[in-house]
């Protein structure tokens, strides 16, 4: 598949310089089913450069356009709900009917984020000084960075990029290695065709055990991360997580948190 980023050699194809292609297994056959590209410290700097320098465009695009190349996103979904199905059941040993009904609540939640721009971005705040009011007002912080795990991939990747988008912020996908389909590339590609402008959506999968994590949790660019416990790779320390399990709090000694 081609890599999604915005002035990379991959954006048309290639494989970008000092780069290698890793093997992506079904689980339950072992057979190969795709070699996808490997992306190294280098590339995900770039990707974060595409992804800031695409920020104020898209952070300034009227509500009617985002809303429109949601709805378009959504309209793919459904076109391709067989064939992306099917690619998802051979990546993660999920079910076909689990595959089909992520598909369903993808273009649901497509057809949401459509109505999410149109939200109220700020309030009015109390004021203790007679006849007078505050008003807060809600901007977009920059570059997202979305871990994205293996598990239900394809309508977490999704939720992952979609309240960030939808706010107009810009993303970074780092999907799970078990899943660099599913996860991550999928959706730059249906974005790619809805018409989405090149940086918005940027993914930069990796093999297993090689995250590029540095830039992706230390770039000054990165304001902020969206991650899921089981994506295993660190996220910036200004980062909403989804924790597996029962009801776990992690707390990491990196994050700055104080008792």
């Amino acid at each position: 598949m081609r890599l999604p980023i915005s002035g990379t050699p991959a954006a048309s194809g290639a494989t970008p310089p000092g780069s290698s292609l890793f093997d992506d297994f079904e689980p339950y056959t072992g057979n190969l089913f795709a070699r996808v590209p490997d992306c190294g410290l280098r590339v995900a700097k770039i990707a974060i450069a595409a992804a800031n320098d695409a920020f104020p465009a898209w952070a300034g695009t009227p509500p009617a356009e985002k809303a429109r190349l949601f709805f378009k996103a959504a309209e793919i979904v459904r076109r391709r709900r067989g064939e992306i199905a099917e690619s998802l059941a051979r990546e993660t040993c999920s079910t076909i009917p689990f595959s089909t009904f992520q598909q369903d609540l993808v273009a649901a939640a497509l057809e949401q984020a459509a109505n999410w721009v149109y939200l109220p971005k700020g309030e009015v705040l109390q004021s203790n000084l007679p006849d007078t009011h505050s008003i807060g007002v809600r901007r977009p912080l920059g570059v997202v960075a979305s871990f994205t795990p293996w598990n239900g991939a394809n309508i977490l990747a999704w939720r992952a990029v979609l309240n960030p988008l939808a706010a107009g912020c810009t993303v970074v996908v780092k999907p799970s290695e078990f899943a660099p389909i599913s996860a991550g590339l999928v959706v730059a590609e249906i974005a790619e065709e809805a018409g989405f402008p090149p940086g918005v959506i940027n993914v930069v999968p990796h093999p297993p055990a090689q995250p590029p994590r540095s830039p992706m949790s230390s770039s000054p660019a990165m304001r902020c991360g969206a991650s899921t416990s089981s994506a295993g790779s660190r996220p910036p320390a200004c980062s909403p997580s989804e924790p597996g399990g029962r009801s776990s709090a992690p707390c990491w000694n990196w994050a700055g948190t104080t008792r």
